[in-house]
């Protein structure tokens, strides 16, 4: 059960210390600056690049050290923590395992037994083999790859801890981080007339970064919740169903989108429906996830009138009543 400290008051609610590790990458930066803009106190953990956002504190960690973590801890005492460092290239975990186990598995094991506070738990679609599809969160998980066994790991270390778990799908938005996003690479290899290589035998549920930030907000505000939720947009889609809707807002270059099968790659074995079903925490929150037609005209409308970055600021969400329910 959460117990928020008081800090100060945002908009009728209370202002939070929230601790958010992974705060440089393509989720963490978004996530710290749309709290920050909320009126929460920040402080962000990073392990090699540091965080782009202007937060009240930012700490370079390494989850792996249970004394630093310790030290970290009693220094900051956070209101709530949101776990959203991880090893996340598939591809990357399967050739280094020990090192996905650390930090995914044994470093989220770390934060929870040492937080003062549960943990509120960033996984993934992809702990799923994918052979059913449209899952629930009482679907069981059957990882097919290193990356999704060390998450699954992870998770079990939060529920142990009356903590929460949120499986997010397909991010969807441009990434001010190091790594790149889904729609970054496609991007890239667009503007330098690349064929862009599309799964159309995997099948995803897309969500916009901007509606994964208000929905964490949001689960804020209700600190007795624990347990699994899970977070995609509205639509079951491949990859190459994606890119047809990318074009729709975003003209141009059209023949460089190649459908491929997955067999056809030389990558790790990934689940071929990790759809997911989100209605338990769209119902909990009142909200709705959106489509990626709705995702692609705002990063389009956002382009055309040179507002700011692409994700930063207020989501339409987080104002648009369509998005309100």
């Amino acid at each position: 059960m959460f117990l928020p400290k008081r800090t100060k008051r945002y908009e009728g609610d209370l202002a939070l210390r929230v601790l958010v590790t992974g705060a440089s990458g393509f989720l963490g930066i978004e996530l710290c600056e749309h709290l920050r803009q909320r009126g929460h106190e920040i402080i962000g953990l990073w392990r090699q690049h540091r965080a782009p956002t202007l937060l009240a504190q930012d700490r370079q960690t390494d989850l792996r050290s249970q004394s630093t973590l310790a030290q970290l801890m009693e220094e900051v005492n956070p209101s709530v923590v949101i776990h959203a460092a991880a090893l996340s290239d598939p591809d990357w975990c399967e050739k280094e395992p020990e090192l996905a186990f650390a930090v995914n598995a044994v470093g989220t094991a770390n934060l929870v037994r040492i937080s003062p506070v549960p943990v509120i738990y960033i996984s993934t679609d992809l702990v799923f083999d994918g052979k059913d599809g449209w899952y629930d969160e009482n679907a069981e998980p059957r990882p097919p790859n290193v990356y999704a066994k060390s998450k699954l790991e992870g998770e079990r270390a939060v529920l142990e801890g009356a903590g929460v778990v949120v499986r997010v799908g397909l991010l969807i938005g441009r990434s001010r981080g190091k790594k790149r996003s889904f729609l970054d690479w496609l991007e890239e290899r667009l503007c330098h007339n690349q064929p862009v290589p599309l799964f159309m035998d995997q099948f995803r549920t897309p969500v916009y970064v901007p509606v994964v930030c208000v929905a964490l907000e949001k689960l804020l505000s209700h600190p007795d919740t624990k347990g699994i939720f899970h977070l995609g947009g509205e639509q079951r889609l491949n990859r190459t169903e994606m890119a047809h809707i990318y074009f729709r807002h975003f003209p141009g270059k059209k023949h460089l989108a190649q459908p491929v099968c997955m067999r056809e790659t030389t990558g790790v074995v990934r689940g071929s429906d990790c759809s997911l079903v989100s209605e338990k925490l769209k119902r909990l929150l009142g909200i709705s996830t959106g489509t990626l037609d709705q995702a692609f005209g705002d990063l389009a409308r956002r382009k055309a009138n040179r507002k700011g970055t692409i994700n930063g600021g207020a989501a339409p969400w987080s104002t648009d009543p369509r998005f309100d329910r």
